[in-house]
C-alpha cells in the first residue's frame, strides 16, 4: 500500500490566530505591491552623488553648523527617503512611497545643484 506524504511549504501561513491577522492586514492594506522598491531605489541612486558631495565638502558647504539651512534640508531629505523605504509594501501605500521618495530626492539634490550652478557661473565670469 503506497502512502502519500505531504510536506508543508516554508512560505505557508501557519494556522490559527496569525493567519487571521495576516488576512485582516491584507484586507485593510490591499494586495502586496510587486514593484514596491522601484521609487525609493531610483531616488536613492540619484541622491548618492549629492550625499558624496556633502560628505566631501562639509566645511565649504556649511554642513558643520547645526543651524544651517543646507544641513536641515539634507537631514529632512534623508528622513523622507528613509520613510519611503519603510512604508508597507502594499499597493495602497504606493502614492506615499513615491511622494516621500521624490521629496527626499528634491531636498537632497536642490542645494547641491544650486551650489554647482553658482560655481559654474562664477568660473565662467572669472
Amino acid at each position: 500500500m503506497a502512502t502519500q506524504t505531504t510536506r508543508k511549504s516554508a512560505t505557508a501561513t501557519p494556522p490559527g490566530g496569525f493567519r487571521r491577522l495576516c488576512r485582516g492586514i491584507d484586507r485593510r492594506l490591499g494586495p502586496a505591491d510587486e514593484r514596491w522598491a522601484k521609487p525609493p531605489a531610483v531616488a536613492s541612486l540619484l541622491c548618492v552623488p549629492a550625499l558624496l558631495f556633502y560628505a566631501l565638502s562639509i566645511d565649504e558647504f556649511g554642513l558643520d553648523d547645526r543651524r544651517s539651512g543646507v544641513a536641515t534640508m539634507a537631514f529632512a531629505g534623508l528622513v523622507a527617503l528613509a520613510l519611503a523605504w519603510l512604508l508597507p509594501h502594499r499597493e495602497s501605500a504606493r502614492f506615499g512611497r513615491v511622494t516621500f521618495a521624490v521629496t527626499g530626492a528634491a531636498l537632497l539634490l536642490l542645494p547641491a545643484l544650486l551650489f554647482a550652478s553658482v560655481m559654474i557661473a562664477w568660473i565662467c565670469v572669472v
